[in-house]
């Protein structure tokens, strides 16, 4: 639990600013999540700023789950800035499966993230076509979308991260999979954008992105735990759970974690 401490407090110091070009169903949470982990949000929609937010920035998180051919300009241009910035870019595919548009546009950008996190049918449609979809939903087992998750890793050179019921992890040297959370997490619109927006975050403290995801993930995922505990039912839940971001509960962390 040291590290995760060491990733909070150089949160808490640094204060960085992260440029959220994300979907307007989850803006709301995801902004208040990183707010209560010491970072600092920001959203654009506009072309004309975002190489200015970029320039100042320290991350790029994508969200692609309202997508629509603004957006697309959009993110096109964040990604060039972010890369002559050289700040990480974290990618969240929502809905990556549902549709052509979606599908064809995660995939046409998926070589420029450095972290990828999705569902693992979100996963799997970034390399193979799937039949049927839920959008948001995974269709998929975590077990289903491991190997995809791994092959995507090698050839990209990226970390993946599947979320679910389980937490899978892989930079394709590495693999860990995580068994945290509450079921409520599923009935909560945004959980799996905030999750995206932490790890964006974590992602700031070190270039170590398979070790930031697995952190931000085992935060984010045990302070769901903690928060469940306290309020069973999703809106008092949510309202819980930023509260738990916020507290750092980090003996109860450490209780969790090694109690399993």
């Amino acid at each position: 639990m040291e590290k995760i401490n060491h990733y909070i407090q150089t949160l808490k110091n640094n204060k960085p600013l992260i440029c959220c070009l994300t979907n307007i169903v989850s803006v709301d949470f995801i902004c208040n999540s990183l707010l209560s982990i010491n970072a600092a949000p920001i959203v654009s929609c506009s072309e004309k700023e975002i190489e200015e937010l970029i320039k100042i920035s320290k991350a790029l998180y994508i969200n692609i789950g309202t997508l629509n051919e603004d957006f697309i300009l959009l993110t096109k241009k964040a990604i060039i800035t972010a890369k002559k910035e050289n700040i990480p870019i974290i990618l969240d595919p929502v809905g990556s499966g549902a549709t052509t548009l979606r599908t064809n546009f995660a995939r046409e950008i998926l070589s420029m993230a450095d972290i990828v996190k999705g569902n693992a049918s979100e996963i799997i449609s970034l390399q193979n076509n799937i039949k049927e979809s839920l959008g948001v939903e995974s269709n998929n087992s975590v077990n289903e979308a491991k190997n995809i998750a791994v092959n995507l890793a090698k050839k990209y050179d990226i970390c993946v991260a599947i979320s679910g019921k389980e937490d899978f992890i892989t930079n394709y040297q590495e693999n860990i999979q995580l068994n945290f959370g509450c079921e409520l997490m599923s009935k909560i619109t945004g959980m799996g954008c905030s999750l995206g927006g932490i790890i964006t975050a974590f992602a700031t403290v070190s270039q170590n992105y398979f070790e930031a995801t697995r952190l931000a993930i085992l935060y984010y995922t045990i302070c769901a735990e903690i928060a469940y505990k306290k309020q069973p039912s999703p809106a008092s839940f949510k309202t819980q759970f930023i509260d738990t971001l916020y507290q750092q509960p980090l003996e109860q962390i450490k209780e969790i974690y090694y109690g399993r």
